[in-house]
């Protein structure tokens, strides 16, 4: 959820730690109209932006759409490639964009559900980015 959506004069000032307890408190949202894995997916992009500082200025930043590459990657079941060489057989390298820091894939410690959550949040990113590109473009 973008931050500036509470409506905040400063968002980077505010504490947005368990927003959706706070919001559920309020009355804003009632997590029973949620399914568990839309809270979690929810909760994970809260997470990258106060935490990761995955703000939505540095996700504005990916016009190469590798937020949506990376989201792919985490939700595959299996690694799409693998990196193999024999005399029979072509060499596929994983697809991880190289200008991605390694230390950031965490596919091969992860369980499924938690990679499917990171996936779901960084598709939400790459929707949210593309929504503000397109904003920007028709107020120019």
């Amino acid at each position: 959820m973008s931050l500036e959506a509470w409506g905040d004069e400063n968002p980077f000032d505010a504490d947005y730690g368990g927003w959706s307890e706070r919001a559920a408190e309020a009355g804003w949202i009632d997590p029973a109209d949620y399914s568990p894995g839309v809270i979690a997916i929810l909760q994970e992009r809260e997470r990258q932006e106060t935490e990761e500082g995955w703000t939505p200025e540095h996700d504005d930043q990916h016009t190469d759409e590798t937020l949506a590459l990376v989201a792919a990657l985490y939700a595959t079941p299996f690694r799409l490639f693998s990196q193999e060489s024999a005399e029979d057989h072509f060499l596929f390298e994983d697809p991880w964009p190289s200008e991605w820091d390694t230390s950031w894939d965490k596919r091969d410690e992860l369980d499924r559900r938690r990679k499917l959550v990171i996936a779901g949040a960084l598709i939400a990113a790459e929707i949210d980015r593309i929504d503000r590109a397109a904003m920007r473009d028709s107020t120019s």
